[in-house]
């Protein structure tokens, strides 16, 4: 069909499995590998992987003929629902829009193909449409996508979805910043913007809580407050990390830390704040359960909190719960900004010994408590250089600090 058609874009907008089920066959090779289906081989020429897309060039041929298709897979997506942040989507779109389209139409496909696909048509129709005419109409082009398609936008979380990226795309100021020459004077000129970034930040509350009757998580239920340092900073359900629950050790599954996306891949980082006496057990609890091997700690515990507990126990080797081991095996203070200690887990949660490498990289200079304040710029880059040279594989990165929000985020 892309052959017969000429088609030279595919947007898909479904994983090959979602929710333990196959959405999709994959019908493209390996990346830098080469696979004939039928009679059309298929090349992946490049590949850009993205935290919720990822965008592929094919190199298809056919009797001696060669195309070059773009393949634009959006990756964060759930079925019947609607993506987190609208501004991957924007981004997702504005590559569409840039994708020259040749003779042939866009393919675009999810695993039904209405529900995700229908959304995606109808916001590049009325985009196009905006660009053109200068006008917008969204309920003529919803009935012509349902003419040509039935069920096409199956939602109506979907339908005010569309229209929420619809006006991000056409109203708000573009944030990007060029990394190029220019950038010192960019930056300069953001402490000039900031009330402005600010107030625009205060202006976006409405599309969460216009998508609210769809997308609503639990609020933390009081014996999980008690987890918190602060409880009013306490995470909704929504990207909540949950443990394994154990009734014969009395172990519970709640931990105050969220997964983060990072620029490249879902949930790289795992956020939250340094552990208290009450949670330490729990926070080496989720370094075991979720592979995780960098921990990176922005700042130290303040001594004059009672609720502060130290990563390590301020020990060699301690035992957090009966089943998992912690061991220092080597420390170092490579300059007087920050701490590495190498450390070795031992899990027999699983009955027999799994042992895991551990670095714990802590920013000494930044200032204790809520208030602390930060290292210099120079530093704190020099801080983020060291953690990304440290080899780690697929697990994610722990981030903490003293209340769990502030400071990682800028990390």
């Amino acid at each position: 069909m892309v052959w017969q058609e000429e088609s030279s874009a595919i947007c898909m907008l479904a994983n090959i499995v979602e929710s333990e089920k196959i959405k999709c066959t994959q019908y493209w090779p390996e990346f830098g590998s080469r696979e004939t289906y039928g009679v059309i081989t298929v090349f992946i020429e490049s590949q850009k992987v993205f935290a919720d897309y990822t965008f592929r060039t094919f190199c298809i041929s056919h009797q001696g003929e060669k195309r070059k298709i773009q393949h634009l897979h959006y990756t964060g997506w759930p079925d019947h629902k609607v993506p987190l942040y609208v501004h991957s989507v924007i981004a997702y779109l504005k590559k569409l829009l840039r994708t020259p389209v040749g003779r042939g139409p866009i393919i675009v496909h999810c695993s039904a193909g209405v529900g995700r696909t229908g959304t995606l048509i109808l916001c590049d129709i009325c985009l196009r449409q905006a660009a053109q005419t200068g006008i917008v109409d969204v309920l003529a082009q919803f009935k012509k996508l349902r003419d040509c398609r039935s069920n096409m936008v199956d939602t109506e979380m979907q339908y005010v979805f569309a229209h929420i990226v619809m006006a991000e795309y056409l109203a708000a100021q573009p944030t990007e910043i060029p990394c190029n020459n220019d950038l010192p004077l960019a930056i300069e000129s953001i402490k000039e913007k900031l009330p402005q970034h600010i107030e625009r930040l205060r202006n976006t509350v409405w599309q969460d809580q216009t998508l609210c009757p769809w997308m609503r998580s639990l609020p933390p239920l009081p014996e999980h407050l008690v987890k918190n340092r602060y409880p009013e900073l306490a995470p909704d359900c929504s990207n909540l990390v949950y443990l394994s629950r154990n009734r014969a050790h009395n172990y519970d599954d709640y931990i105050s830390a969220v997964t983060v996306d990072g620029f490249k891949f879902k949930k790289q980082f795992l956020a939250s704040q340094l552990p208290m006496a009450s949670t330490i057990s729990n926070l080496w609890r989720l370094i075991a359960e979720q592979k995780v091997e960098l921990v990176i700690i922005l700042q130290k515990p303040d001594p004059d909190d009672p609720t502060c507990c130290d990563v390590m126990m301020n020990k060699d080797s301690f035992n957090p719960v009966p089943s998992l081991n912690v061991a220092v095996k080597t420390s170092s203070d490579p300059t007087k900004s920050f701490h590495i200690n190498e450390v070795l887990l031992t899990d027999k949660s699983g009955g027999s010994s799994e042992f895991r490498q551990v670095t714990v990289l802590t920013c000494t200079e930044w200032g204790l408590g809520r208030g602390g304040k930060p290292p210099p710029p120079k530093d704190l880059v020099r801080f983020w250089i060291i953690s990304e040279d440290i080899h780690r594989e697929q697990g994610p990165t722990l981030v903490l600090c003293h209340d769990g929000n502030g400071r990682r985020t800028r990390m």
